[in-house]
């Protein structure tokens, strides 16, 4: 019982990374690049222009800002920054596909009572 409940558990976080990763992809990228101290190398990016690609872009966007600070100020986001928001999100939507498909086949053969 408890393992199937921690299956069951570990699944459904996995999927739940994998909507955030595809619905969210810039602020799951700024998450990790302000985790891993390395974005001034990855990205050539400064603590400012991070944090205005980050969540306070999503702050202005909820309270009727613009899309993009970046857009506001004329500014353009940088190739390998936009390059890896992209990936994200399609790893993003791989995951959540192939987790989802595995949920619908788990539930298919319950109900067929295989296994």
């Amino acid at each position: 019982m408890v393992n199937e409940l921690l299956t069951f558990l570990l699944v459904v976080l996995f999927i739940a990374l994998g909507v955030s990763m595809a619905i969210w992809p810039q602020k799951f990228v700024v998450l990790v690049a302000k985790q891993t101290k390395r974005y001034k190398e990855i990205f050539g990016l400064t603590d400012e222009e991070l944090e205005k690609l980050g969540w306070s872009g999503m702050r202005q966007r909820l309270l009727g800002g613009s899309v993009s600070r970046f857009a506001e100020e004329g500014e353009q986001q940088p190739e390998r920054f936009k390059a890896t928001v992209n990936h994200v999100r399609v790893w993003g939507i791989i995951i959540m596909i192939m987790l989802g498909g595995l949920c619908l086949l788990g539930i298919t053969l319950t109900l067929l009572g295989v296994g």
